[in-house]
């Protein structure tokens, strides 16, 4: 795993876990009205007000 989003929509929020460099995991929580971007992949970037619908 390098990567992993969990998107929830309940809660409206987005976890992405991260695999550095040395093999930690980083935790990183967004919520809504925030901007995610993929540490994997350079133009893929999402608001996540288009992932958490009502």
């Amino acid at each position: 795993m390098k990567e992993y989003w969990i998107v929830d929509p309940m809660e409206k929020r987005v976890m992405i876990d991260t695999l550095d460099e040395i093999g930690e995991v980083q935790f990183n929580l967004l919520n809504e009205n925030e901007k995610v971007s993929s540490s994997l992949f350079e133009n893929f970037k999402v608001e996540t007000e288009n992932l958490l619908l009502d």
